[in-house]
């Protein structure tokens, strides 16, 4: 707990510091390598790895990216970048 503690902490901390310097965030652009890149994870086992990614999101993620991932949770309101919108086309491709 105090670690997830300290991190939100730290995050909190970087984004204040952006803000106070004005520091603008270029858009991300993966690389051309990551078409490549295929899932890990077997058929079989997507299921169960679905749940505990669904975990995952709700202990780390649903604070500021909100429930369903749109940018709108609670904690992302005081942010300056806001939360990226999970389900936007930017992000999904």
């Amino acid at each position: 707990m105090n670690k997830v503690l300290f991190t939100i902490l730290v995050v909190f901390t970087l984004f204040g510091f952006m803000q106070i310097n004005n520091i603008q965030q270029e858009k991300w652009v993966a690389p051309a390598s990551a078409k490549k890149i295929t899932n890990p994870v077997s058929v079989k086992k997507r299921s169960s790895s679905a749940k505990k990614g669904a975990k995952l999101f709700s202990q780390y993620c649903v604070v500021c990216h909100g429930k369903i991932g749109k940018g709108d949770g609670v904690g992302g309101k005081a942010l300056n970048p806001k939360p990226a919108n999970l389900t936007s086309v930017t992000v999904q491709d």
